[in-house]
C-alpha cells in the first residue's frame, strides 16, 4: 500500500482499512506461530501498513480539528 493510496481516502475509509489490516495482521501471527506461513515478510508489511494507515489518519483529524477552530 503505498502513502498516495491512502491521502485519498476518507477518514473513516482509512479507520475501515486499519480494521481489516489488523485482521490480516492476526491471521498472520497465528498462521506464524502454528508454522504455516512461509513469508514472514509479510508480518512486517501489514504491521508497516498499520502505522501508514494510523499516521494518515492522525494528518486528516488533526486537519479537520484546525479546520473547525478557524
Amino acid at each position: 500500500m503505498k502513502p498516495v493510496d491512502l491521502t485519498k481516502k476518507s477518514l473513516k475509509d482509512l479507520e475501515k482499512t486499519e480494521t481489516e489490516l489488523r485482521k490480516k495482521y492476526f491471521e498472520l501471527k497465528m498462521k506464524h506461530k502454528t508454522g504455516q506461513l512461509k513469508e514472514t515478510a509479510e508480518l512486517k508489511k501489514v504491521r508497516r501498513n498499520i502505522a501508514r494507515t494510523l499516521t494518515e489518519a492522525s494528518v486528516k483529524q488533526a486537519a479537520s480539528s484546525s479546520k473547525k477552530e478557524a
